[in-house]
Parts: C-alpha cells; structure tokens; sequence
C-alpha cells in the first residue's frame, strides 16, 4: 500500500476510535443519570402516610400509622398508634433507595423498624425489648 493511503486508513481508524470512546462515555453518562433518578424516585415515593400492622411473637396484631416527609434533604418520621397521645418523631431515620429505617419508642421502650418499599407496600421486621417480628403497611388513601 501506499503511505497516502496507509495514511488515510489510519486516520480513519483513529476518528472511528474516538467516536466509539465518546459514544461509550455518553452512555454509560446517561445510564448513571437514570440510576440516581431512579434511586431518588424510590426514596421519593415512600413519602407520605402509611396504614402499618406489626405482628406481635405473641400472634397479636398492632395497628399504627407512619408518616414519612422529606424536607431539605432530610427524612422525618412520626409514629401514631390507637393508645399514643400524640404522634412523637421517630430517631435515626434514613431512606436509602426503597429502604427506609428509623427508631421510635413504644410503651416507653425503643423499638427498630426496618422497611422495603415494593409497589405501594411497606414490608419488614420490628424489634426491641427482646421481641422481634413482622410489620407490613399500605399507603392510605
């Protein structure tokens, strides 16, 4: 081959390889864009007020309301059952993606909640004061 042409070929080579690197970078840029909306369209959604039942070790079931808001950047969370006066605000709470965690006191003893959004569900365990068990909620309407 000639140089013109080894030349010609070359550039070539070298402009399709940029154009590939650059058509790689926008999306996998694209592709990082739609996870955090994605992530923040969970954490989102599990705003607002949640009907719960938490199943007791003993077969009984408590029934209690959540409310989770979201201002500024920071998740609050306040718990409300049939006997509390009040709805006092829940400690350590955090949502990360569909997961949502926070603490709160119940008859006076401090209790864990752990949550996993799926659909318009709240699913997950409670424990403290030695128990542990099952809570699950719906959004209310």
């Amino acid at each position: 081959m000639s140089r013109i042409r080894l030349r010609v070929v070359y550039q070539r080579v070298t402009q399709f390889s940029i154009v590939l690197a650059l058509t790689c970078l926008l999306f996998t840029s694209i592709a990082f864009a739609q996870a955090e909306k994605s992530a923040g369209a969970n954490s989102a959604s599990v705003a607002g007020t949640w009907k719960m039942v938490s199943e007791t070790s003993d077969g009984d079931s408590i029934a209690w309301t959540l409310t989770l808001a979201q201002a500024d950047g920071h998740w609050t969370a306040t718990v409300s059952t049939p006997d509390s006066q009040g709805a006092p605000p829940a400690t350590q709470v955090s949502v990360t993606g569909n997961a949502v965690h926070f603490q709160t006191q119940y008859q006076g003893s401090p209790y864990d909640i752990d949550l996993k959004l799926a659909a318009d569900s709240l699913t997950g365990t409670w424990s403290g004061e030695g128990g542990s068990g099952k809570t699950s909620g719906k959004r209310a309407s």
